[in-house]
């Protein structure tokens, strides 16, 4: 029996001794889990932390509570003193609705949720599919924080961010050859009604049909997959078409980018020597690096795709969030073969990196006290406009102006919110929607509040009631000299100061 139960007791030690490792592995924690957790948490708290800046999303809100009241779009303009009654295209009417339903049912405070929650569902859809392709580990969570803040300066709260989680999404669908990507098709068509960049995703459905299906004809790429993609994208492009307006939105679109891409600060090809551009220009320089050292020959599609989105983040700032889920992409497919070439020669040590439960759980507690610390102590504490507005906008000012009957001519800037507080009972002369006004009075506009030669001309014809500009400001330095004009009001805002003026005397031309 002894013996008997010696040998019992050796079984036992070599058939439960792997099982119990198997329970340490099972139950223990990959750091990568961890720095994942912080990766889009981090996302998520600097954006609650961060007040609403964006000059559009005031008449954004304003049109979509006009919309909400009158059950229709508006086809006229109704903001405005100079186009006033001029046909306006709503190519953004959804997103401004949904997000009128969020302030109604959250606040203003919950425009700044909804945007945090769209960076983060955008940047998860990423995070799948790059941590799909290279892998839960490390280096690729290295990657895809790097793929989300090389988009940092565009992340503000406007329906942009509805066309950034619907490009993730088509991302993911086609990148990964997935068999559901024909559900591209009714994402385009609820793209077309929330922003016009819907043209962007036609144009790189079109682009990545074209890549693969050269690629089928040289006996290198899939064949099946190519004639799918292509009924998929015609089926895309289709579907564009419902919308209020038709197979016009698409023309429109374009259209729009025409006149705002050489006058909109955002449409601005990014600047360098600003700290906030650094990731996505070590994001570039990678995958170009990457591409080129990588042993294995690349892809064409890969090539294309990085080629264009490239050129696509360079011509405008607003477009690197884009760009950068792109060419985050193309780093994740290449720069571990490139990174294995570079270190052939280095001993290799395979190790498989894990943590206790207890430790990874200490981790993520510790990583999420921080960042809900940070959240507690930006995230604004009253839903009062001046609260949760960015401390630039002269919200004391705007809110000074009287009820009814005010012609405000004003730093397009703030014209936004000037709509929001005031309308209907102030109009502006110009705001952020420069497709509406067009080439000419953008000019108009520009020389004016630059204080250029001839900076009162335009004022003269359009005949405000009241002025309200920034003191250092081009046309401050020559208004307030003018004796047709007085300083009613200076109100100090975050770098600066706001000045109200108003007319001495009734200005030549003008109505009494």
């Amino acid at each position: 029996m002894r013996g008997h139960d010696g040998v019992l007791g050796y079984h036992r030690l070599v058939t439960t001794a792997p099982r119990a490792a198997d329970a340490d592995r099972r139950f223990s924690l990959k750091p990568a889990y961890v720095v994942g957790f912080a990766v889009l948490g981090s996302i998520f708290a600097k954006s609650m932390a961060e007040k609403l800046a964006e000059h559009d999303m005031w008449w954004h809100l304003k049109t979509g509570q006009l919309i909400v009241s009158t059950h229709h779009l508006p086809s006229t303009d109704p903001y405005s003193f100079t186009v006033v009654g001029k046909h306006w295209v709503l190519s953004q009417w959804l997103s401004e609705v949904l997000v009128r339903g969020i302030q109604v049912l959250l606040g203003l405070r919950g425009v700044i949720v909804w945007r945090s929650v769209m960076l983060v569902a955008t940047y998860s859809v990423i995070a799948w599919l790059f941590v799909k392709l290279g892998g839960n580990n490390l280096s690729t969570w290295a990657l895809i924080a790097l793929a989300a803040y090389a988009g940092v300066p565009a992340w503000i709260e406007r329906p942009i961010l509805f066309s950034f989680l619907i490009f993730a999404i088509v991302l993911a669908l086609t990148l990964r050859q997935s068999r559901r990507v024909w559900l591209c098709i009714p994402l385009f068509a609820l793209w077309a009604n929330l922003h016009g960049l819907v043209i962007l995703g036609i144009g790189y459905m079109f682009l990545l049909t074209a890549t693969e299906t050269i690629k089928a004809s040289r006996g290198s790429g899939d064949h099946a997959w190519a004639r799918r993609l292509d009924t998929v994208s015609l089926g895309c492009l289709l579907a564009t078409f419902l919308n209020p307006y038709g197979p016009k939105l698409i023309t429109y679109s374009f259209g729009l980018v025409k006149t705002v891409s050489s006058t909109a600060s955002e449409w601005a090809s990014p600047n360098f020597h600003e700290s906030l551009t650094y990731p996505f220009l070590l994001l570039a320089l990678l995958a170009l690096a990457s591409v080129a050292l990588s042993p294995r020959r690349p892809d064409l599609t890969d090539v294309v795709l990085a080629i264009a989105f490239l050129g696509f983040g360079l011509y405008a700032e607003r477009n690197l969030p884009l760009s950068g889920m792109v060419l985050g992409y193309i780093c994740v497919r290449y720069t571990p073969d490139a990174v294995r070439a570079a270190l052939a020669k280095a001993p290799r040590s395979r190790t498989d990196s894990r943590m206790s439960p207890a430790i990874g759980a200490v981790a993520v507690l510790v990583v999420a006290a921080v960042l809900a610390a940070v959240v507690w102590h930006r995230y604004p504490k009253s839903d009062a406009i001046s609260a949760v507005a960015d401390p630039t906008f002269p919200v004391a000012t705007i809110a000074s102006l009287p009820n009814s009957g005010v012609r405000l001519f004003i730093d397009d800037r703030w014209a936004g919110l000037a709509i929001y507080m005031k309308w209907p009972g102030t109009h502006v002369a110009f705001d952020g929607r420069g497709d509406l006004y067009g080439r000419a009075i953008i000019r108009k506009f520009e020389t004016t509040i630059s204080g250029r030669v001839g900076w009162e001309d335009w004022l003269k014809q359009i005949c405000p009631t009241d002025v309200l500009i920034e003191e250092n400001g081009g046309l401050a330095n020559v208004i307030e000299t003018s004796p047709d004009w007085k300083v009613v009001r200076r109100d100090a805002i975050s770098g600066g100061t706001a000045v109200l003026l108003t007319p001495t005397r009734q200005l030549p031309g003008c109505p009494s």
